[in-house]
């Protein structure tokens, strides 16, 4: 198994969690205006106006720089010890604060770290959590008011040592959390990835089923599937449609291109090797395929793969033939209400169909089907799509195996 595939669900958890931060830290920006409005009610009464107008800047600034951090590099390793940090700063500026008085909270980012189920990264949290709440204790010795009878060394050692005693035990629960859960799920991931080895040879045997049939699909399929790769990473690499080409619906994508043609099973071998023009009724037959394929999906690896993975295969059978000006078939879909994996099947299905040869034509120069292709663009492919495709020639040509 490869190593990326063993940590795809972690991956796609950190990006989730990320999120999740970052929401918290939307939902904190109303913590300043409410602790705003107790004071008038004569609650916080020692905490100053200023401190929590402050408060809410901050928080509104970070929410605000992780929020389009996170929009323009949704997949940054770097993401998650931002946000956490970020967070772990808002404590201690609420430690900070005259007339707040926080201990435990600060161990509650390390918790909250947890849940990226990594425990390299809990434990980098807590030594940096660790640090930034020592250095809080250290400004309130020095700067802030402290109790009658203690030096503000005394005082400073004093708490520093017992909240470092309560931070240190409560750190190492939390790591063996991390830890434990991590090893779990990879197991669960593990399970997850036999399963999928079983589906990947189930999904090769239709595909082989519909070699026997039509000797350019067997490669065709092979081919496209790498162009789907291809186009998906390199749209997400781009910021383009970054929602729906997450690694999890990437993968999807890839596995199911191979039965995108699944459909020609039901189509007549005289049909599938004419040499020559089809007649309109041959042709007819020939549009018949995505509807084909699209029921034999349904009626067969749904049991194999989830809900997700079944939609994603009926789609790309069902509507890669399917143009972004409402002209194709067998629906007559337009624009983005073509599925994305089905607009990105249509590019990669017609792509290798101009570039190989076929019972009725000669393969055509690379040149001249990246000029058909930008032609096409608005017109039977999705533009954005077609312009990521027309600077990727030399993957195309590597793909396609032209020197």
């Amino acid at each position: 198994m490869k190593k990326e595939s063993k940590t795809v669900l972690f991956e796609q958890n950190e990006s989730l969690m990320n999120k999740k931060v970052i929401s918290i830290m939307k939902w904190a920006i109303f913590s300043g205006p409410a602790m705003i409005l107790l004071k008038l009610f004569g609650v916080f009464k020692t905490v100053s106006y200023s401190s929590l107008i402050f408060l809410t800047c901050i928080l509104l600034v970070l929410y605000l720089a992780m929020y389009f951090f996170h929009k323009k590099n949704p997949y940054s390793k770097a993401l998650k010890y931002i946000t956490l940090i970020s967070l772990e700063c808002v404590v201690a500026f609420l430690a900070m604060t005259k007339g707040l008085h926080l201990a435990i909270a600060y161990v509650l980012i390390p918790v909250l770290s947890c849940m990226y189920y990594n425990e390299k990264f809990t434990f980098n949290i807590s030594i940096v959590c660790y640090f930034i709440m020592i250095a809080t204790y250290g400004y309130r010795a020095a700067f802030s008011e402290i109790e009658a009878g203690f030096t503000r060394l005394r005082w400073g050692l004093a708490y520093s040592s017992g909240a470092s005693i309560e931070y240190i035990l409560c750190s190492i629960i939390t790591y063996q959390v991390s830890k434990n859960s991590h090893r779990t799920l990879f197991s669960v991931n593990e399970k997850n990835l036999r399963v999928e080895a079983i589906q990947d040879q189930i999904i090769k045997g239709f595909a082989n089923l519909v070699e026997s049939k039509d000797a350019s699909t067997g490669e065709h399929v092979k081919r496209t599937s790498e162009y789907v790769k291809m186009l998906c990473k390199n749209l997400r690499q781009r910021n383009i449609y970054v929602e729906e080409l997450t690694d999890e619906k990437i993968r999807y994508m890839v596995s199911a291109s191979p039965l995108h043609d699944i459909g020609k099973i039901g189509v007549s071998d005289a049909i599938l090797t004419k040499p020559g023009e089809l007649t309109i009724d041959e042709f007819g037959e020939i549009k018949m395929h995505p509807t084909y394929g699209a029921q034999l999906i349904s009626e067969n690896p749904s049991a194999v793969e989830d809900e997700i993975f079944t939609k994603t295969a009926k789609n790309m059978a069902m509507y890669h033939h399917e143009k972004w000006d409402g002209s194709g078939y067998p629906s007559g879909l337009s624009g983005t209400d073509i599925p994305l994996c089905a607009r990105i099947m249509a590019v990669a299905d017609v792509l290798d169909a101009l570039i190989s040869e076929r019972p009725y034509k000669k393969a055509f120069p690379i040149d001249h089907v990246f000029n058909i292709m930008r032609e096409e663009s608005g017109v039977h492919f999705d533009p954005v799509i077609i312009e990521t495709l027309l600077e990727l020639k030399p993957e195309v040509k590597k793909i396609a195996g032209i020197k």
